[in-house]
């Protein structure tokens, strides 16, 4: 290694490449079975939307726990628990597809004939 050639870089957050997009399905679905979401989208780099999930998802199960007295939280905490098991994956898949998608515009657009 030269002593004129720079640092490598440092990324700050760990991006999508080499990530699964299976794995981060499953670390949504398997803690979600215990209502802890959100750890599929930190795998997938999704750090600040990982943490809004658990966080959002925890402040609905204070608010359904005061439904419950009620009557009325006996329906909506299973539908919360249910919307989160679909949309936290979603949201995971989400993330890895967009850190995907800027890599295939390096390529020439398609149906246009290139000079050759």
């Amino acid at each position: 290694m030269d002593s004129n050639s720079p640092p490598p870089a440092i990324e700050p957050y760990p991006t999508a490449e080499g990530k699964s997009p299976v794995a981060a399905v499953l670390l949504e679905i398997f803690p979600g079975l215990v209502q802890v979401f959100g750890l599929g989208n930190i795998y997938a780099g999704n750090v600040k939307g990982g943490l809004l999930l658990m966080i959002s998802y925890w402040v609905a199960c204070l608010v359904n726990l005061v439904l419950v007295m009620f009557g009325i939280g006996l329906f909506s905490w299973p539908l919360t628990w249910l919307t989160f098991m679909i949309l936290s994956p979603l949201s995971a898949l989400s993330k890895l597809k967009e850190e995907e998608a800027p890599g295939d515009s390096e390529s020439p657009s398609r149906g246009v004939d290139q000079p050759g």
